[in-house]
């Protein structure tokens, strides 16, 4: 027989009464408060893996939605699991945590996470890994050595230091900007707009040489190139007809004999 003398709703509407008292109080997390809904989730959440009512509102932490339970939870519910043999807990070295956990009828489960490993996941001295680093791979192995074991206990539930690392790296994690790198040819093509012809033509010439552009497009903006430098020249030399600049390559008939000044 049990001596649990605590309140244990047993419908429902019990359930969603002591949610909305539990909702007032100034005893539950802040996650909690106003919001009986999901007090109610908990409750259910934490019977389903056999934590009772305030015990569930204690040790499962809401982050981003998602129900988890804090670490020392998970390792009270796997010790009540009456397959456990023996669990242990230690530091290997200053920078590498050991979890190892025996269950009945089963070998012996090892799992470590190093420093090495945090720093591989974008955790090392990041928030709570800057001032307690012992205990944050110490959780990490725990985390993965309970669930390894003994799914059936924890029923899918994660760890909260464990999730909420995920959660911050997601939020600190800044979208780098898509870089389009621009064709050779185009930059070419470009500076020869911007009047940049014997720039072009050396770059053309090393590019060709790197093996940055094809032999094809090397031809075609020698062409260019060559097409560049006769407008230049084109544009360089002009006449004036009746006090109005004109470009040289109008046709002799189209000018006046007697009002052509070669400037």
């Amino acid at each position: 027989m049990s001596n649990y003398i605590g309140i244990t709703p047993r419908n429902i509407e019990d359930a969603y009464r002591l949610s909305k008292c539990l909702a007032s109080s100034s005893l539950v997390p802040s996650h909690f408060k106003g919001r009986p809904d999901d007090i109610l989730v908990a409750l259910q959440m934490g019977a389903e893996v056999g934590l009772k009512p305030m015990q569930s509102l204690q040790n499962i932490a809401i982050i981003k939605g998602r129900a988890t339970l804090w670490g020392d939870a998970m390792m009270a519910l796997v010790k009540m699991h009456p397959d456990l043999e023996d669990v242990k807990e230690y530091m290997e070295t200053d920078e590498i945590a050991i979890c190892k956990i025996k269950r009945k009828n089963q070998t012996e489960h090892v799992c470590k996470f190093s420093k090495e490993d945090a720093v591989k996941a974008h955790l090392w001295g990041k928030n709570a890994w800057s001032t307690y680093p012992k205990r944050m791979l110490q959780m990490r192995a725990r985390a993965f050595a309970l669930r390894d074991t003994f799914p059936d206990a924890l029923c899918g539930i994660q760890m909260a230091e464990e999730v909420r690392d995920y959660q911050n790296n997601t939020e600190n994690k800044k979208e780098e900007p898509i870089k389009i790198e621009e064709k050779p040819t185009n930059r070419l093509l470009k500076g020869l707009k911007d009047g940049n012809i014997e720039q072009v033509e050396k770059m053309q010439a090393l590019w060709f040489k790197e093996g940055k552009i094809s032999e094809d497009d090397a031809e075609f903006i020698r062409t260019k190139i060559e097409e560049a430098k006769s407008e230049k020249k084109a544009l360089e030399k002009t006449v004036v007809v009746n006090g109005i600049k004109v470009h040289e390559i109008m046709q002799p008939s189209e000018i006046s004999s007697t009002d052509y000044d070669e400037r």
